[in-house]
């Protein structure tokens, strides 16, 4: 990894304190070589840069630095050059061809060229934005750096947003071009900056337009198509394979996973595929069936409730700081299963991160959908029904109202773009929940693996945006591809449920046929006098697969959380929080039945406990004590 920050226009008092507070970021990121921290000002004082990574050998062969007499080149992340003709993981090479850039680089990455004279700074985001990339913007002074807590502890910012809170509260995650602070925004996906001097705005350049997007016409794919795409797709993962030993792959019971192992064994490329959490889940069931028929390198990284339980206090304080309070500490798995697979080179996962693009993921199989059916405001409120959730009134309506709004805006911003309302479902995966949501959970496992998905890819993105909507949620990618490179992979037994039809007018009759169903069903237990929500012997508690145990997480430290948590009686985030709510869904005097309309309150309860952690880091001074001891001062 590399940590950078960069100023323009910043007052030599606060360039002055740049190296000092980058250097004490390695007690947040130990892996960090403080020997490896370099710094540049421009002649004319206008332009700061600074950056420390991982060492030489971990990082191997990425080459994060490449400084000339007049510019310095560097980057974060993982930029790979599709076509081969150049390594796009030396900053050399970057620099040689960085009128190329724009045009073929895939991954999760940002770039940045610092020229001294006259002075110039130039920023490339990758074209789904999942490299997060902040910056602090007041009159002509610029921040920018892949780190709030950075950017927060250089110009002392502790404000909390209430848009960021109350999205992160309604979607569990923070999105638009929010932060948790309310100075600190992202910058956008596919953006090309260019700071000049004498200017001081940047020329902003989206170089992977959401409105070319839009414009991608609709045809039926044929065999030949996919053919093509798999082509394309296992020609970088081969140039990834020709740079790096080190390639990970996650393997589980779903469709995601599967698609990317699919394209691996077609090309016979060495990976060590691994699962984690508890060993009795289905996806480590259905995992070992699949390494075991095709005879993949394989690992089963068994964690269990005790390994989390362990190592609560310690993870959670890493997760917050790391993820800039924007991750929700339930990742801790995650976590612990990175510190397993790390040796001392970073590895590279090939996880299958973004294929819900491609499956409908916030459709639903109605007459709106198959006969274009949506308007502004009907997609308007569709999403919001969809994704913004109150848990049952624990989220105040004013956190409600306002993610409303970011709703709104979004779906008439991108409709603007060209796309037509019944895309904008997939869009919204794509700008929101892909970008930002797991490109923010991305960030807290930076320190041991970079990471490259084929969902994340231009060939991919435009293959999914030139098919019809209704014809995306039959799940074709993935079925059709599949069982093109590998029938065998294509019979094994899923996760949940079996493949979608092809045909969506069986999804349209089904849908309608179990509304229909529901309805008739309840009609009678109306007749009968019985409330449907009283015979309800269980509801799941929370959002997570059977391979991570969150209820027993939460039985053991309800009560840690609880007490920190109302214990900051002040808080500004009881304004978006009802307190009287979370003392119920938190008190071991609750019956579980009681607690069934608060939905998966166990999920809302982590993030609630993840944002109070975080507002307890952005009012302390660097320590390495834990969230629990932090709890007892």
């Amino acid at each position: 990894m590399n940590l950078f920050i960069v100023g323009w226009n910043l007052p030599e008092k606060y360039q002055s304190k740049i190296v000092p507070e980058l250097e004490k970021m390695t007690e947040i990121y130990p892996r960090l070589d403080p020997k490896t921290l370099w710094h540049c000002r421009s002649t004319s004082g206008l332009l700061f840069t600074a950056s420390m990574h991982t060492t030489g050998q971990a990082a191997a062969p990425r080459q994060y630095v490449a400084k000339n007499k007049n510019q310095v080149v560097f980057y974060s992340g993982l930029p790979i050059n599709s076509t081969g003709t150049f390594a796009a993981h030396r900053s050399e090479d970057l620099s040689l061809h960085w009128d190329q850039l724009t045009e073929n680089l895939e991954g999760m990455y940002c770039i940045i060229r610092a020229v001294d004279s006259p002075a110039q700074l130039e920023l490339l985001s990758d074209i789904t934005g999942m490299e997060q990339v902040y910056y602090f913007h007041q009159d002509n002074l610029w921040l920018v750096s892949n780190s709030v807590h950075l950017i927060k502890r250089i110009w002392k910012l502790n404000t909390l947003d209430p848009i960021g809170i109350s999205l992160f509260l309604s979607t569990s995650w923070v999105w638009d071009d929010r932060t948790l602070l309310s100075d600190v925004r992202v910058v956008p996906a596919g953006q090309h900056w260019i700071w000049k001097e004498g200017s001081d705005e940047p020329e902003r350049t989206c170089y992977f337009k959401p409105s070319d997007l839009a414009c991608h016409r609709n045809k039926k794919n044929a065999t030949a198509h996919y053919k093509l795409l798999a082509a394309n797709l296992s020609q970088i993962l081969s140039v990834l394979n020709q740079s790096f030993d080190n390639l990970i792959c996650a393997l589980t019971g779903g469709r995601d996973t599967r698609f990317v192992t699919a394209l691996l064994i077609h090309a016979g490329l060495p990976v060590q595929y691994y699962t984690f959490g508890e060993k009795t889940g289905t996806d480590a069931k259905i995992a070992k069936q699949i390494a075991d028929i095709f005879n993949l390198d394989y690992k089963l990284i068994d964690i269990t409730a005790s390994d989390v339980l362990d190592n609560w206090d310690q993870i959670c304080r890493k997760i917050v700081l790391q993820g800039d309070g924007m991750v929700i500490i339930d990742v801790i798995p995650s976590m612990l299963s990175c510190q397993v697979l790390c040796n001392e080179h970073i590895n590279i996962d090939l996880g299958g991160t973004g294929g819900e693009l491609a499956k409908g993921f916030y459709s639903t199989p109605d007459l709106n959908l198959f006969l274009d059916g949506y308007d502004i405001v009907r997609m308007q409120h569709f999403l919001t029904k969809k994704i913004i959730n109150d848990a049952g009134g624990i989220i105040r309506q004013d956190a409600i109202e306002l993610s409303r709004n970011c709703m709104n805006n979004f779906v008439k911003q991108y409709c603007d773009y060209g796309f037509s309302p019944n895309d904008i479902p997939d869009v919204f995966f794509l700008y929101s929940r892909l970008r930002r949501k797991r490109g923010s959970n991305k960030r807290v496992y930076m320190e041991f693996q970079d990471f490259f998905s084929p969902f994340i890819t231009r060939a991919f993105v435009e293959a999914v945006f030139s098919m019809p909507a209704a014809q995306r949620y039959t799940e074709p990618f993935h079925y059709n591809l599949i069982r093109l490179l590998s029938p065998d992979l294509h019979s094994i037994p899923l996760d949940k449920g079996h493949w979608r039809s092809q045909n969506f007018v069986t999804h349209l009759i089904n849908y309608y046929k179990n509304r229909i169903s529901n309805r008739v069903r309840q009609r009678i237990l109306n007749i009968l006098g019985s409330d449907s929500k009283s015979i309800k012997t269980s509801e799941p508690l929370h959002t997570a697969t059977d391979m991570f145990d969150l209820t027993t997480w939460f039985k053991s430290r309800r009560e840690q959380v609880r007490e920190f948590c109302l214990d900051k009686k002040d808080s500004f985030i009881w304004n978006f929080v009802d307190r009287q709510l979370f003392e119920k869904i938190t008190s071991p005097a609750s019956e579980q039945t009681e607690l069934f309309q608060y939905g998966t309150y166990i999920s809302s309860f982590y993030r609630i406990a993840t944002l109070f952690y975080y507002e307890s880091t952005i009012k302390e001074k660097y320590s390495n004590q834990s969230i629990y001891q932090l709890n007892r001062r």
